[in-house]
């Protein structure tokens, strides 16, 4: 049983059902239902993603930490760096000064406060003088020179400035400062 109802409207009368109310009422709420639904939907897969993201993420450091090649890159690492340093220590004569350099570094060379030697030097250059005592050394980049003395290890970090890297060693005589 359907009742006709008559709605006024600005140029003469339209006339409604109750159901037609109803299909219109129930065409709003599906609209907003499927709107909500839309929204639900695209957060719940940008959401999703992110976790995966976030999971392959930490996945792939953990596989970076584990690999068995950085264990190998870092073994080699640390063989070339000791046998660097038993390379400068079998390969000096008497009164040798033997530098090897591992980065980018300046060294100026002094004796009796007279510079005698200015040199810039590259990664993996080396320096050998035979020089006697006593002698000065100003170094620039101090981390990144290994060196001997008569087969002696000179640190040059000891007393370097942590800002500039820059140290100075004196050979005298008596003693190493």
């Amino acid at each position: 049983m359907f009742f006709i109802t008559t709605v006024p409207v600005s140029a003469g009368l339209y006339t409604r059902t109750r159901f037609e109310d109803k299909v219109s009422s129930f065409n709003q709420i599906a609209n907003k239902v499927s709107t909500f639904l839309f929204i639900v939907i695209v957060f719940g897969a940008l959401v999703a993603i992110y976790f995966v993201e976030s999971g392959d993420t930490q996945k792939s450091q953990r596989d970076f930490m584990s690999s068995d090649q950085q264990i190998i890159y870092l073994s080699k690492t640390i063989d070339q760096k000791n046998h660097s340093l038993t390379e400068l220590k079998n390969s000096t004569a008497k009164n040798e000064l033997y530098l090897k350099f591992l980065d980018e570094c300046w060294i100026e060379l002094y004796v009796d406060d007279e510079l005698i030697e200015a040199l810039y030097f590259g990664e993996n250059d080396n320096y050998k003088k035979e020089i006697d005592k006593p002698f000065k050394i100003i170094v620039g980049n101090a981390e990144a020179i290994k060196g001997t003395y008569n087969g002696n290890e000179i640190d040059f970090m000891a007393n370097a400035n942590r800002l500039t890297k820059v140290n100075i060693i004196n050979f005298d005589e008596n003693k190493l400062d």
